[in-house]
């Protein structure tokens, strides 16, 4: 790609020193013309790669039809225009905080083909942002012209280098959820693993969780423990203990309980609940490690977050930031705008029961949520889908699952364009939690499903 851009320089530069004629050049002062590219952060791992889609000093080129970026051309593009804050769109969107960008503002320009969502760029003061993958590109703007002749024949440089070119399909990628479903103040849980592409789905009336040493099992059990009748959850290890049934409780016992556990989310090495109790401990929430499980021993905020970040965090509340203390523990993981976001619990000491939530403003780190890219922008899917209520990228962008009043439905993506529905079920729970399984992965989970009896739903 080096040197395809490299000669598309040449090209640019070679034509304007050719040619002294009057063209009819592109002059818009926000958006069209030359960038190049400044800094490249790699926003999920902190450390710069190979495989990203541009390199410093690379350009893109801008008309008011058609857009290079890298080695892909969108051409007769459509814009759509909004004023944002900075910290906020890059916060909710991306799950990025950048330090040193105060209250700044930033232009949003949505990029879209053939009434496809292709690009956000996102312009503040004089630089240009984009987000491709896992790398967030800064630009500036070059005093290049580019006139629309030659932007046709860049574009015809660039599609005539990719013609031909074809994406590997995993055949084999398989996408697993937990699901809540709450009746009648009973919630219940279910895990359903399913390949689109093989057009199969399973189901298991219990939340299995893949580690990183196999699997585990959440079975939700009722006790007596200090004379209080409560719900609370078993995590059973696979390398541990075989997957049979462990029941603390007379199944005919009809006595009211007193505390119930909700759960909000489970991750790889963690797991969240609220708590709904005739107790002062009613609507208390946490996080749990789900290696010996304790109902005592929360995790704090400082284990949650990357290392790099456990100084004072902010926390977003309404319209203003507040500072957060890194051991704070009454805190969840839920769905916002397509990502896994921490939030944060504060009570009212002088009114038990009530309570204000925050979102934490810190990314969550891999052991609590291993992959949590997306790689559309949020609003921009809900425009596509107008019943949107969640969305999922796979790792290696082949794939985007959308959640649509109740269906969930497996689309294919290429280019990073969304293209056909591939497969769809019925849903209409309460997502907990979601996993990927790439390669040889994806058969041996499916595997794992069929060996603890799991019902075919498709």
């Amino acid at each position: 790609m080096k040197k395809i851009l490299s000669l598309i320089s040449l090209v640019i530069l070679s034509l304007l020193l050719a040619s002294c004629a009057q063209k009819n050049t592109i002059s818009n002062p926000d958006l069209y013309g030359v960038w190049q590219v400044k800094e490249i952060k790699d926003v999920e791992e902190k450390q710069k790669e190979v495989d990203a889609a541009l390199r410093v000093d690379d350009y893109i080129y801008i008309s008011d039809d058609d857009y290079i970026i890298g080695n892909d051309v969108i051409k007769d593009a459509k814009t759509k225009y909004r004023k944002v804050s900075l910290k906020d769109y890059l916060f909710f969107n991306y799950k990025i905080e950048l330090n040193d960008i105060g209250g700044l503002d930033a232009d949003v320009y949505s990029i879209y083909e053939d009434d496809s969502f292709r690009y956000d760029l996102i312009i503040s003061e004089d630089k240009m942002m984009i987000k491709l993958g896992k790398y967030l590109y800064t630009l500036t703007k070059t005093d290049k012209a580019l006139d629309e002749v030659h932007m046709k024949e860049l574009v015809a440089l660039v599609d005539s280098t990719e013609a031909g070119a074809s994406e590997a399909v995993d055949e084999n990628i398989g996408f697993l959820l937990g699901l809540r479903e709450d009746k009648d103040g009973v919630s219940t849980y279910k895990t359903i693993y399913m390949q689109p592409y093989k057009g199969e789905a399973y189901e298991l009336d219990y939340l299995l969780v893949p580690r990183r040493d196999g699997f585990a099992r959440i079975e939700c059990a009722k006790i007596e423990k200090d004379g209080i009748y409560q719900e609370d959850f078993l995590v059973i290890n696979d390398h541990v203990n075989t997957f049979e049934s462990l029941v603390l409780y007379d199944g005919q016992n009809e006595k009211a309980l007193d505390r119930m556990r909700k759960i909000l989310f489970v991750g790889n090495d963690y797991f969240s609940y609220e708590i709904e109790s005739k107790l002062r401990d009613n609507g208390d929430i946490g996080i749990y490690f789900l290696d010996n499980y304790s109902q005592n021993n929360k995790a704090a905020l400082r284990e949650l977050i990357d290392e790099s970040e456990t100084d004072n965090t902010k926390t977003y509340k309404m319209d203003e930031f507040k500072n957060s203390l890194n051991d704070a523990r009454n805190l969840t993981v839920e769905r916002n705008n397509g990502y896994w976001i921490l939030k944060q619990r504060d009570y009212d000491m002088k009114y038990p029961g009530l309570y204000k939530d925050s979102y934490v403003m810190k990314k969550p780190n891999k052991n609590l949520v291993r992959f949590d890219e997306l790689y559309f922008n949020y609003e921009t899917l809900k425009e596509k889908f107008p019943k949107l209520k969640d969305a999922f990228s796979a790792p290696n962008k082949s794939m985007v699952m959308i959640y649509k009043d109740k269906t969930l439905a497996a689309y294919s993506v290429y280019r990073d364009e969304i293209m056909d529905e591939i497969f769809s079920i019925d849903l209409n729970s309460k997502i907990i939690m979601n996993e990927w399984a790439l390669g040889q992965y994806g058969d041996m989970w499916k595997e794992k499903f069929i060996s603890l009896g799991a019902k075919k739903i498709k």
